[in-house]
């Protein structure tokens, strides 16, 4: 897993091996978009920097909700000399790539039908698992903790304030889940960046997250 996610600085070593060793996996999330001009579909991998990678319509069919807000994968990142040398070429390319988050729109009302399968239980331990954590390592009371942390994702308006010391994973759900929710330091809200500068007009992180966390 630590060879798939691109940490700060990594972006050129990864974009690198595409091109030294062939096709690389990793770890992002990833939207795209119709490109009018070219009639074709481009993808956006923040964490290596990159706006313009080519991607199938097939595979954007197939997972929709890149066009909407995007999820997190793991992609088979490629690169094509070929292309590199034409005009205006975009070499990267995304060959293949398996969600890690629902990728598809309607699968919410799949999963709630599902849910009449489970027990509460089942169905508490099913969400820890999903997000990364062993129910049965966990009291009941730190399951129930872990859960309502969650609650900002599914209830509007939602105000929730948690204390406790550094690195007792109070962030950690907001920061790694979901493209929906993002992190950020106190000392650097603003009332511009939060909800609209009026300078620019340029909408705040209310407006293009579902969930904001303070740290």
């Amino acid at each position: 897993m630590q060879y798939r996610t691109v940490r700060a600085g990594e972006e050129e070593l990864f974009e690198s091996r595409a091109r030294e060793l062939g096709p690389v996996k990793l770890i992002d999330i990833i939207t795209a978009r119709l490109d009018a001009r070219s009639d074709s579909y481009m993808a956006t991998l923040p964490s290596l920097r990159l706006n313009d990678v080519r991607i199938s319509a097939e595979l954007v069919s197939a997972h929709e909700r890149m066009l909407t807000g995007g999820f997190y994968a793991e992609l088979e990142l490629t690169y094509d000399a070929t292309v590199a040398e034409e005009k205006g070429g975009r070499p990267f390319g995304i060959e293949a790539l398996r969600p890690i988050q629902l990728s598809k729109r309607g699968m919410l009302d799949d999963l709630a039908a599902g849910r009449r399968a489970f027990t509460t239980d089942q169905w508490k331990h099913l969400m820890l698992r999903s997000v990364g954590f062993e129910p049965s390592a966990l009291s009941p009371r730190s399951q129930d903790v872990l859960i309502l942390r969650m609650i900002p994702f599914v209830d509007r308006n939602f105000n929730m304030v948690e204390l406790g010391p550094r690195g007792t994973g109070k962030s950690h759900l907001f920061q790694q889940i979901s493209p929906a929710s993002h992190l950020i330091s106190g000392g650097k809200a603003t009332v511009a960046r939060m909800f609209v500068n009026n300078a620019t007009g340029q909408r705040g992180l209310v407006a293009q997250y579902d969930v904001v966390c303070f740290d």
